[in-house]
């Protein structure tokens, strides 16, 4: 019986298209939670786990789950080994060499016999080398099972094309009502901070929804997830909102901690399903999510669940994890798939050790038929291109001379994620929680990845204050200036940490959004009749977060330092411009810019700064007529 092998196998025509059946198929935690199986296991980092089930008071089923693999939108496989069911514990009946499930989704167009249905699914169960008692219940069994998963498939089939009915809402607790209203007057009648609109429409979301991820549910429904950002910082402080803070992991993207403030984040946590320990920065790692306070709304009962990090649903990232056998004698084992992968950027890896590199997807017709993976030894994945082109076909090829479990995924972060670092950069959550500063002992530890740090200093302002009658007068003539540089700095996004008497300072995202927002706030200034000019410096690179001696929002690092120089080098005798380092005269959106005609860039040569090491090169950019003109 050493080559026995028992298979069955099903075909069942969908009506909902691969991309709409895919995330029901896929999430194999569910679906075997609906058919009454022992939920897929993974062990600490790739390594296989033994698995043991006691089943009533005689019966111990005991197995090895191997690592799962699929390709996104097409097939996913699932291995479990050396299956034995032990009577009275310890005297095996049953076992098998192997268990296999192989899914394969393939989607059509149009089918003449079948109109109606625009994708085939296969399901194929194998039994691997079992015993004679196996085998003689094993092929009745198989089907027995099939038959039952057809079913709850034409059940998922007919859910996805049936009319989705309404969340339901919860009930509010007493007196909500009326702390709704009364704050709907605060911050909508009255103070007009939040839309009408917008209001009623988390309103909504708070009666319905357990959790609220901002930017999630603003795409949803066509909203400026900013603006829902801040509305819910807003209601937050009226005690309608609870902000907490997600933990995730850099590999499975799992949730491993919940806190509801900056100073319980821990900087590091294990993460035992990947057997790492990552770092926590505030622009990956930190996830912000909000939901009813327990004030408003009682929670729902609900069973926190245990995601089955092997299920593809689970790890949505992923758009393939594939084991690829060794080669002994070195001539390589290839395999070839159909890419799924969209326009954008991703990063290949292979699991338990540090080889990894990164490929870009573009749009456009690809220029040959494969792209080409090399797997080498000593840790080295080697790409044939550094671009790839959509459907076209990836080979795989492993030449380690061991088994290895490749996985692509995408690199960027959650795009429908709203981050740690997007709330720190909210003026309204460093207004309204002043409270929430990090302890110098994590700071270090916690990131906030690179940023633009940008300075202004008012020119002439000293004497301006000097040579004013009205002292009262001045001040509003100075906050006239200081607004319109608010102003311009949260059109793009920016945040104002600290002012400098007659200047501020300001952190951007993107060097691009630094760029324009000091270039159209020097010229408001100089076109609006106050009696001074505006310098503005600019430098970017890898800052992090800490709290300043008065408790605020702080930004930490030698670049800061270097940006405060900058400003010093402007000479308005040349015409409005700023000064930039070369890390943002090279940032990709800046030459984008640069090549659409909105900027102009002038190189300054290797200039001498007080207190930073070394000369640098610098570059004024100045505005052009259809910058200004767009402004």
């Amino acid at each position: 019986m050493s080559t026995t092998k028992i298979s069955a196998s099903i075909q069942v025509w969908l009506w909902s298209t691969v991309g709409m059946f895919w995330p029901k198929s896929a999430d194999t935690e569910q679906f075997n939670q609906d058919n009454g199986i022992q939920k897929i296991e993974r062990g600490v980092g790739f390594e296989p786990l033994v698995v043991q089930k006691i089943i009533g008071r005689f019966l111990r089923v005991e197995w090895v789950e191997r690592k799962a693999e699929w390709v996104s939108e097409q097939y996913f496989l699932f291995r479990r080994e050396d299956f034995t069911v032990y009577l009275f514990w310890f005297i095996p009946i049953l076992w098998a060499k192997m268990f296999t499930a192989r899914m394969q989704l393939t989607g059509f167009p149009y089918n003449a016999d079948r109109p109606k249905c625009r994708s085939l699914l296969k399901y194929q169960l194998e039994c691997h080398q079992p015993n004679v008692l196996l085998w003689l219940v094993g092929w009745l069994l198989l089907r027995v099972v099939l038959l039952r998963f057809k079913i709850q498939f034409w059940i998922y089939d007919w859910q996805i094309n049936s009319r989705p009915s309404p969340p339901k809402h919860r009930k509010l607790r007493w007196g909500a009502a009326k702390k709704i209203a009364a704050a709907r007057q605060a911050l909508v009648i009255e103070q007009q901070k939040i839309e009408p609109k917008l209001w009623d429409t988390i309103v909504e979301w708070l009666e319905t929804y357990e959790t609220i991820r901002p930017r999630e549910r603003a795409q949803a429904q066509g909203l400026d997830w900013h603006a829902v950002l801040k509305a819910l910082v807003l209601m937050a402080t009226r005690d309608l909102v609870t902000i907490h803070y997600d933990s995730i992991c850099q590999s499975c993207r799992g949730v491993k901690e919940t806190k509801t403030t900056f100073k319980a984040i821990n900087p590091v946590v294990p993460c035992e399903s990947c057997a790492a320990r990552y770092p926590l920065t505030l622009h990956q790692t930190l996830e912000v999510v909000a939901g009813a306070n327990p004030n408003i709304a009682k929670p729902r009962r609900s069973q926190q669940p245990t995601h089955c990090l092997s299920s593809p649903m689970h790890s949505q990232h992923i758009q393939l994890e594939l084991e690829l056998d060794p080669d002994v004698a070195c001539d390589g084992i290839m395999r070839r798939f159909s890419s799924p992968l969209e326009s954008g950027w991703y990063r290949i890896r292979v699991l338990g050790s540090s080889a990894e590199s990164r490929f870009e997807v573009v749009a456009g017709s690809d220029p040959g038929d494969l792209f080409t993976v090399v797997l080498h030894r000593g840790d080295q994945v080697k790409l044939e291109h550094s671009i790839a082109y959509p459907r076209q076909t990836l080979c795989l090829v492993n030449y380690t001379g061991k088994k290895a479990v490749v996985v692509i995924e995408q690199e960027a972060w959650r795009v429908d994620m709203v981050s740690a670092l997007d709330l720190v950069m909210l003026g309204e959550f460093r207004y309204n929680f002043p409270s929430e500063c990090l302890p110098w002992e994590v700071v270090a530890g916690l990131s906030m990845g690179s940023g633009a740090v940008g300075f202004c200093d008012l020119e002439k302002s000293t004497t301006f204050w000097a040579l004013a009658q009205d002292q009262v007068q001045a001040a509003i003539t100075v906050r006239r200036a200081m607004l319109i540089l608010e102003k311009w700095v949260e059109s793009y996004h920016g945040a104002v940490l600290k002012t400098t008497g007659d200047g501020i300072m300001a952190l951007f995202r993107r060097r691009s959004d630094g760029v324009l927002a000091w270039l159209q706030a020097q010229h408001e200034i100089h076109t609006s009749g106050l009696p001074f000019r505006a310098r503005f410096g600019l430098h970017y690179g890898s800052v992090f977060l800490g709290s300043s001696i008065v408790r605020q929002f702080d930004i930490m690092n030698s670049i800061v330092n270097f940006a405060a120089r900058l400003e010093g080098k402007v000479d308005l005798e040349l015409g409005d411009h700023v000064v930039v380092s070369q890390a943002v005269r090279e940032g990709p959106r800046v030459q984008a810019l640069k090549r659409d005609g909105l900027i102009r860039v002038e190189a300054m040569g290797a200039v001498a700064l007080k207190g930073v090491p070394d000369e640098h090169e610098l570059f004024r950019v100045y505005p052009t007529a259809k910058l200004l003109e767009r402004a």
